[in-house]
């Protein structure tokens, strides 16, 4: 398929990585702008169970990822770290192929959102990242989804200068 090159400030990479895997691009939520889901209910919601049996094992918020591990795991970022990667270890023993959404939520609204692979197998690994930016500075929270749009797990932290 045909490569479409994600925004400048939020890129995904999954691993394995295989050539179409990634489908990043702008935000298509007409109500972008506006919470998908309310920042306080996100971690109440996210323990529903999938009903095909993904699992998201754990979400780690980190500085980098090396050699397919995250790297300076955090919960406050600064705008030195020049990024925040939002790295997910999910399970999807049943199979077929799935698709995830990483949701990147800036003070309460969505900010952009990110479609990731996740193949079958009990350990599949893949992460999406947000390059920091002056504007970026404040509350976040990366929420992740299941292609019906149910919060399957989700993540808050802090930008500083």
């Amino acid at each position: 398929g045909k490569k479409i090159a994600p925004p400048r400030d939020a890129r995904s990479t999954p691993t394995p990585a295989p050539r179409d895997a990634m489908t990043p691009g702008p935000a298509t939520d007409p109500k972008a702008g506006t919470p998908a889901v309310p920042p306080d209910a996100m971690e109440a919601k996210a323990r529903e169970a999938d009903p095909q049996g993904l699992e998201i094992k754990r979400v780690l918020l980190a500085k980098k990822v090396v050699d397919r591990k995250p790297e300076g795991q955090a919960s406050a970022f600064t705008l030195a770290d020049q990024r925040v990667y939002c790295y997910v270890d999910a399970k999807n023993v049943k199979g077929p192929e799935r698709f995830i959404r990483v949701v990147w939520h800036h003070n309460g609204k969505v900010f952009h959102k990110v479609k990731l692979r996740v193949g079958v197998g009990h350990v599949w690994r893949t992460w999406a990242y947000l390059r920091l930016r002056k504007s970026h500075v404040g509350n976040w929270r990366c929420g992740i989804f299941n292609e019906q749009d149910q919060l399957m797990a989700a993540q808050a932290f802090t930008i500083a200068e």
